[in-house]
Parts: structure tokens; sequence; C-alpha cells
């Protein structure tokens, strides 16, 4: 940022080196400590606001970085269905069992293929594991009957399971500490894939109905610091969720006011946050409840000992 030395000087004399070391303190203190005028301090914020502000950009410009980034979608479908999770944060709801978990692992695979996308031995996943599901056996399996021919060998395994990060984190103070630390592991590392499986659990375990506005405040920096990651390096982030049922509904009367349903948990601002949200059922269909790129649309999926994939539309679709 270009000053002039005798206000950088005088920046230092006042413990001022960051951006937000000068927006905490006040104009009136300011011209005490710098011995500077009004109209200089008032100056001087502008100035550095320019700098540091973000400048809009064109839709050019966006579909030319899109372009730039499309190297890390990942497509687990078939070239028929062409099913991609892209950059942004991505969320998979569903209930226990429906295979949340093997859809994970089935894109930790896809990202470090050697010879797809940008992936291959430099490249690497970070798993943030906080129920204790993560299985490198079952990568293992994904990988070998995924893609028999790349991953033949025991060096090739071996290079594939040391490039996935794995970190359990339980609760949700660890997880948000975590996701604030984790850039330099997606620098030195040239991360592909941000996974956390899952989302809901910690939040659970920490917050129960009477932490309302506290857990909205903590889910807020969680979802604030994902996107930030995703969009600043331009990778998918995939997050699972829970999903939790409704016995009344307030707009209804009669017996309809306490008919069940179904919807993921977290709440409606957590739901705002998300960039896709992508829905499993028991019945073995993947809908998109909530996409930027695709409209609603019901696939059909299934999951074998080489993981899962998205086949073509459901026929209700």
């Amino acid at each position: 940022m270009k000053l002039p030395n005798e206000t950088k000087d005088k920046l230092a004399k006042a413990k001022i080196f960051l951006v937000k070391d000068l927006f905490v303190r006040s104009r009136i203190e300011l011209t005490e400590t710098m011995d500077a005028t009004p109209q200089q301090i008032a100056s001087l914020f502008a100035t550095v606001a320019a700098a540091v502000a973000p400048k809009p950009k064109t839709a050019l410009n966006l579909l030319q970085a899109c372009k730039a980034t499309d190297h890390f979608s990942i497509n687990l479908g078939t070239e028929e269905t062409n099913f991609k999770i892209g950059k942004g944060l991505t969320e998979l709801v569903g209930p226990a069992g429906v295979g949340k978990t093997q859809f994970c692992l089935t894109l930790c695979v896809e990202s470090l293929v050697p010879g797809k996308r940008n992936s291959g031995q430099d490249s690497s996943v970070l798993y943030i594991d906080t129920e204790s599901t993560f299985s490198p056996s079952r990568i293992i399996e994904i990988a070998q009957k995924r893609y028999p021919d790349h991953f033949s060998s025991p060096a090739a395994l071996q290079d594939i399971t040391s490039n996935i990060i794995v970190f359990k984190e339980t609760k949700t103070a660890a997880l948000l500490e975590r996701l604030m630390e984790i850039e330099t592991n997606i620098i030195e590392r040239n991360v592909q894939l941000l996974i956390v499986d899952s989302i809901a659990h910690p939040v659970r375990m920490d917050f129960d109905n009477s932490c309302l506005p506290q857990r909205q405040q903590m889910l807020s920096k969680i979802a604030c610091q994902l996107k930030f990651l995703g969009e600043t390096f331009g990778i998918p982030i995939v997050v699972t969720n829970q999903i939790m049922a409704r016995f009344k509904d307030d707009n209804a009367t009669g017996p309809e006011a306490y008919r069940s349903s179904i919807t993921a948990a977290l709440g409606v601002s957590w739901a705002h946050a998300v960039n896709t949200r992508l829905v499993l059922d028991q019945g073995g269909r993947l809908s998109i409840a909530k996409s930027p790129q695709y409209p609603p649309t019901v696939f059909n999926y299934q999951i074998s000992s080489a993981g899962t994939y998205i086949q073509g539309k459901s026929s209700g679709s």
C-alpha cells in the first residue's frame, strides 16, 4: 500500500501494522497518537479503505474465473448425466445410512486420480471427521474397484491414502478453530477438496434448544469461513447434514397441523448460507433442492464396492 514514509513511521510508532489495527481505533484517538489533523486522519482512512475494499467484477470476469477453476469440479456421473460438484459450499442432506459418507469417500478418490482434473500425487484432500466415520480401508476399496488400472500397486494405494489429511473435531469451537487455521494446509498440500462430515453432529451435541442464538452465531461463523476458503482457493467445499422431523404446521388446521415433515437440520440461516443442497433418500434418489448451476432435478444414484455413481434422471423428474 502506497503511503508517505512519514505516515508509515507514525503508524509504526502507534503500533498499527494491520488494517484491522487501524480501523479499531477511533479517529479522535488517532489524531492524538499520530499527531495529525482530523482531515489527515480522514484521508488516511479513505486511502486504506479504497485499497482493501473488494473491487466490483463484471459477469465476464466471473465467467473467466469459473473456466480457470473448472478443473476443480468433480464429476460423479456419466457423460449423459454430467453431474459435477463445483466450487462453493455444497451440502449433502439425508437420513442415517443413506450414503452421505460413501458419497464423501468417493469424492476423495475422484479428487486424487492421477491424470484427472488437476490432481495427482502432488494434490491432497482435507477431510474433517466429526463422527468418526472415515474409513481408510473403504478408500482403498473404492480406488481399486473404480480405477483398477491406476491403483493396482501398493505404491499407488500408499500415494492416495497419504494425500488424504484427516482431522477429527468433535466440538464446534474446535471445528471453527481448525477452519481458521487451515489455509496453510490448503496451500502447502495443494488441496483439491475440503470435506466436513458432518456439520450437524457437533452442533447438535454442543447446543440444545435453549441456546439457539449462540448456535446460529457459531453456524454463521463456520459458514462464512467455509465459503471464504472455497472462494479464495476455488475449491469445492462439501459438508454433510442430518435431517429433522417437524410435527406441527402453524399454517394448517385440523389433522394437517400435526402431520410430520422431513427437512434439513440446522435451520433457515444455515440453509441460506449453503450454495448447493443435495438431498439423498432411502429410495436411491438424489434431489437437487438448491443450486446456482442446475435446475431442480432428481437423479438416481447407486452405491457399490466402487463407491457412489450418479445415474440417469429419475423417471419422476
